[in-house]
């Protein structure tokens, strides 16, 4: 999964997204992108915030940290 991780900050370096967007970029499924998201955040890589989206409700963005 490193490499994944790996790929995952790389392309969140343009700007936060959502777990489907990065999943789809990176043809893996949702539930693993947002697994690994998920761990990103607890080791202070990403943070997530909830945003709205019409029809879909509310789900997690997720962006870098800023150090």
């Amino acid at each position: 999964n490193e490499p994944i991780k790996k790929a995952i900050l790389e392309m969140l370096v343009d700007g936060g997204k959502v777990a489907s967007d990065i999943a789809l970029s990176l043809e893996i499924s949702t539930q693993k992108a947002s697994s690994l998201c998920r761990q990103l955040v607890e080791n202070g890589e990403l943070t997530s915030e909830e945003i709205k989206i019409p029809k879909k409700g509310k789900i997690k963005n997720y962006s870098l940290v800023i150090k």
